[in-house]
């Protein structure tokens, strides 16, 4: 019975030290409030953790959270998908038509930005800002 009680209370002390935390982005830089954002959430080596289709409210701040992830290093891109075609719009020479942004504000020279510029930190209830040009 002893052995028994000390199991459950270490797999319940075990599994609640395990935090849950949870990261909120907010985009700016959306003029027309049509189509949708592509946003994709990863790890700080760039690998996709979770990409989303984010809808654009008819006004209001345009937010997205993520819930139950673990303390760590994370990036984000996003773009605006206006026609819902689901993929990055491009001209004939191959730059986007359609605005996009990354965590951190960072932007690339001649493609996208650094890992190590994107990157930031998720702890506890964590916010971020992407403005998306």
């Amino acid at each position: 019975m002893r052995t028994f009680l000390f199991i459950l209370l270490f797999s319940l002390s075990a599994t609640s030290s395990v935090a849950q935390h949870t990261l909120t982005i907010e985009f700016k830089g959306i003029q027309e409030r049509e189509g949708k954002v592509m946003l994709a959430l990863r790890d700080a080596n760039g690998n996709d953790i979770e990409k989303v289709i984010v809808d654009i409210p008819a006004n209001g701040k345009i937010t997205y959270t993520f819930e139950g992830l673990e303390a760590g290093t994370y990036t984000a891109a996003c773009y605006h998908d206006e026609n819902e075609n689901q993929k990055l719009d491009k001209n004939m020479v191959g730059y986007p038509t359609e605005i996009f942004g990354f965590s951190n504000d960072a932007r690339g020279t001649f493609g996208p930005p650094e890992l190590s510029d994107q990157a930031f930190e998720v702890s506890g209830d964590t916010r971020i800002t992407i403005t998306l040009q």
